[in-house]
């Protein structure tokens, strides 16, 4: 969702093979405890996942290669160098690709067991979905800002009285309004509906102005719900638990994923500190990039990687709530 994708995807562009990395193996996340940990030679490496690393490393020269213990699981791991940023590939002995690190991002230790169903699919009745309605840590009270910077980018968030119909569901507008060093750079119409029963929030895709000069030369990362193929994902269950794993996008060009990883994270903004958090964690598929979000209850995003909540405008309404 936009060029940043800053609701929920962390855009780490990979170049080459790893553009194709889109995972089928085992996933890894931070409560994991590695165990045994050794360098080994190419020759070393079970056949199928010696292939898959030298698949994924391309013409980069392979800077190191050791073989990990993760939760009592075997996984071998390579070093490269990609567009300058450190580059870490790990495979199973099966080779499945388990996960494309690069440059800072979460611990490459982490659990190989204990994941649950991904879910591409939602059983949702659609009469239930609609603009109305409520999720403690996603609220769509028009009127509710979010005011998100890390010192050079700022977006603000704006829930807007409009609504949109897509794929036959009508939807919430969620305005972004990106700047970098004070000028335009987007703008973003996000949509979004909420099962009134269950408080589940699904995603129905955007539209995307990219400036430069400001002059649109761009409407790239844009897609809706039920146009080429492309289908509606969760963005926030109505009642998270940690463990869950679920899709957010499915579009042409764009395959998210989510995992929630604590359901009472803290976070210190310039506008406060927050308790009680949803800390989210989410998977490009495509690209291997990942990206670390934080909703608080009754107000939504307040850090997203480095960005951090710097004003949040609330309305009587969302206040109350």
């Amino acid at each position: 969702m936009s060029r940043r994708c800053k609701l929920f995807v962390g855009c780490l562009v990979a170049t080459g093979s790893i553009a194709q990395a889109a995972s089928a193996g085992p996933e890894l996340s931070p409560e994991g405890r590695e165990t045994a940990n050794k360098s080994v030679t190419m020759e070393q490496v079970p056949e199928a996942a010696r292939k898959t690393l030298l698949d994924q490393a391309g013409k980069s020269p392979i800077r190191e290669l050791e073989e990990k213990v993760v939760d009592g699981q075997t996984v071998y791991e390579i070093e490269i160098q990609v567009e300058g940023k450190e580059t870490e590939i790990v495979v199973a002995p099966d080779g499945k690709l388990v996960r494309v690190k690069r440059g800072e991002g979460p611990n490459l230790v982490a659990s190989l067991s204990g994941n649950r169903d991904r879910r591409r699919t939602f059983k949702v009745d659609r009469k239930n979905l609609g603009p109305v309605g409520y999720n403690a840590y996603f609220p769509l009270t028009p009127g509710l800002k979010l005011h998100l910077t890390d010192g050079t980018e700022t977006v603000v968030f704006s829930v807007l009285e409009e609504t949109k119909v897509v794929d036959g569901v009508e939807t919430r507008v969620v305005e972004e309004y990106e700047t970098k060093d004070g000028v335009l750079v987007e703008i973003s119409r996000n949509y979004f509906a909420v099962d009134k029963v269950k408080g589940d929030v699904y995603y129905f895709g955007e539209d995307v102005d990219i400036y430069e000069n400001g002059k649109v030369v761009s409407n790239s990362g844009a897609w809706l719900s039920g146009v080429d193929g492309a289908k509606f994902g969760l963005i926030m269950p109505g009642r998270p638990d940690v463990g869950d794993q679920f899709y957010l996008e499915m579009a042409p060009g764009a395959v998210e994923r989510v995992e929630i990883a604590d359901v009472a994270a803290t976070l210190e903004t310039p506008a406060r500190h927050f308790r009680n958090l949803i800390h989210a964690r989410e998977f490009d598929q495509l690209d291997g990039g990942t990206s670390e979000k934080w909703y608080a209850p009754g107000i939504g995003m307040v850090g997203d990687d480095r960005m951090r909540v710097v004003k949040v405008e609330l309305t009587s309404e969302s206040a109350a709530r």
